[in-house]
């Protein structure tokens, strides 16, 4: 059996990879950090990519929201580490780590 997911608590924890940002962490924690720019940017961001999707189990519609733009942005106005490019390592880079 899987173990459910713990969800961050955007009043004391700092996420530490993107996959662990959530659709109400990013409502919270914007609430508590966010200037009004920050807050309006993220309310439109979130808005543009949610989108209505049909329940496989109920065979209902139901709103959802695409993550991966809302994390972008997300990430670009308080945690930029987690999305700065990953720079490829080469064969000379990993020799000169020697």
């Amino acid at each position: 059996m899987a173990t459910k997911k713990a969800k961050l608590d955007a009043t004391k924890e700092t996420p530490t990879r993107l996959i662990d940002i959530d659709k109400y962490y990013v409502v919270e924690y914007t609430k508590l950090h966010g200037t009004p720019e920050q807050r309006a940017a993220i309310k439109k961001v979130i808005k543009e990519n949610t989108v209505e999707r049909i329940s496989n189990f109920t065979k209902g519609p139901y709103s959802d929201v695409k993550m991966k733009e809302v994390r972008k942005v997300f990430c670009g106005f308080f945690f930029p580490k987690l999305v700065e490019p990953k720079g490829a390592s080469t064969f000379d880079d990993l020799v000169d780590e020697l």
